[in-house]
């Protein structure tokens, strides 16, 4: 028993010292793939480093619904594109601020129909190591849906102002 609290002890000492002289990623033509989970779909993102600060986040989502309308199922595709500016270059705590412009398209057999969303995000990422790192945003999203049928199951023809926060993990290689 005595053993087995010493060996716990000594992990637990060793993860904690590896997280403690973690280096901070987020460099000059570092790619990281990352997740979002939302209430809708997972979105997949692609966070790359143009500069020590900013950075290009092309995004994709998808889901498979059951919606209804004459065709009973439908495909919910979920395409974006951020802008982020990093502060504290190198740091391991980096807060962010910038811009995503996200389509909601919702593809049936009687037809397509899209709502648009942009907005300002502010929020911060943890760099846990070089290679990972979670970052949570909150935006302010104009939302501008269709004129016939709204993916975002909103009322059509109409533009409304929401908050959305987003928590995101972040593979770097």
């Amino acid at each position: 028993m005595i053993d087995r609290l010493r060996i716990s002890a000594g992990v637990l000492l060793m993860v904690l010292i590896a997280c403690s002289v973690a280096m901070a990623g987020g460099n000059r033509g570092q790619v990281g793939i990352g997740l979002t989970v939302t209430e809708t779909a997972p979105v997949f993102m692609a966070r790359i480093w143009v500069s020590n600060m900013v950075t290009f986040e092309p995004e994709f989502g998808i889901a498979h619904l059951s919606i209804d309308r004459p065709s009973g199922s439908a495909t919910r595709y979920l395409p974006g594109l951020g802008f982020l500016y990093h502060f504290r270059e190198g740091a391991d705590l980096r807060p962010m601020l910038g811009i995503r412009m996200n389509i909601d398209l919702l593809s049936a057999n009687d037809g397509s129909y899209s709502d648009i969303i942009f907005g300002p995000v502010l929020g911060a990422e943890y760099f846990i190591s070089t290679y990972f790192s979670i970052s949570g945003e909150y935006q302010l999203a104009v939302l501008v849906t269709d004129d016939e049928l709204s993916p975002s199951f909103l009322a059509s023809d109409a533009t409304y102002v929401q908050s959305a926060q987003l928590l995101s993990v972040h593979f770097y290689f």
